[in-house]
């Protein structure tokens, strides 16, 4: 074994001369290399224990990771810190480019436990504490969650069921546009499954997804005859359930009952 050493002194290496490098050999192959401008080489990878700091005198240089077919799989402009995943001109503080257009490139949040785990996106703004937080959960529900932390009480705000609803105190848990003439039919709906026609201007809306009981808001119009003030209004008092609504249109003149071509519902509730 071969050692150099220099117990009371710096221990210079110098390759004399312009364009002379330092080599680094093990077994008469070199490893590793230092130009005379500076750049250190090395072709067996490195093993560092410490921590590493990288830029110490904050320099206004580049940092590049390159892979196989991408020249800058990770890059750090360094103006400004902003950072970049493919992409040597990141426009925000993180900037991936997904090239393929197959979202690749994109960010992928998984939980290592179960299927009840979640992972999270946090928005914080520092100094303040109040926090919002949008949970995505890998279940048979396939649900997002969008909650509003306040002093570390955690509200959901709004859910995002697999079929496309939006749940949440300030959206409508179902609509419906129907044609009560004739062979009743939706036009359009969300959150509806079917229309049962009970008789002359009365109507049974039933759900596809039961609402959590039956307080909640049914929001009423329907056009009438020309001239012909209406009156929107539930069957009765049970007519609220939650997996239906029944309604009836009537003429506010005479108090009867009538099929109209235009009746519009929405719902707001739990």
């Amino acid at each position: 074994m071969s050692t150099l050493k220099s117990s009371a002194e710096d221990l210079t290496l110098n390759a004399d001369g312009s364009g002379n490098d330092i080599k680094f050999q093990s077994n008469a192959v070199e490893k590793a290399s230092l130009s005379d401008a500076g750049l250190l080489t090395t072709s067996g990878g490195a093993s560092l224990d410490g921590a590493v700091t990288i830029n110490e005198s904050g320099a206004d240089v580049d940092f590049r990771v390159e892979a196989s077919g991408a020249a800058h799989a990770l890059y750090l402009d360094g103006s400004n810190g902003r950072i970049g995943k493919a992409s040597d001109n990141p426009h925000a503080q993180l900037h991936i480019v997904d090239s393929t257009n197959d979202f690749t490139s994109g960010i992928l949040l998984s939980a290592a436990g179960g299927s009840s785990e979640a992972s999270a996106i946090w928005h914080e703004n520092v100094g303040n504490t109040s926090l919002v937080l949008s949970n995505m959960y890998d279940n048979a529900a396939g649900q997002i969650k969008f909650n509003l932390r306040e002093d570390g009480t955690a509200v959901t705000a709004l859910t995002i069921v697999a079929d496309g609803r939006g749940l949440s105190q300030f959206t409508a848990k179902a609509w419906a546009n129907l044609n009560g003439t004739g062979t009743i039919a939706l036009r359009d709906s969300h959150n509806i499954s079917s229309v049962t026609d009970n008789g002359t201007g009365d109507y049974t809306v039933a759900f596809s997804n039961d609402m959590a009981n039956g307080n909640y808001s049914l929001v009423m119009s329907a056009g009438g005859t020309a001239g012909v003030p209406t009156t929107k209004c539930p069957k009765s008092s049970a007519s609220l359930a939650t997996g239906s609504f029944q309604v009836e249109i009537l003429n506010a003149a005479t108090g009867t009952v009538f099929d109209s071509a235009y009746v519009f519902a929405t719902v707001f509730g739990d």
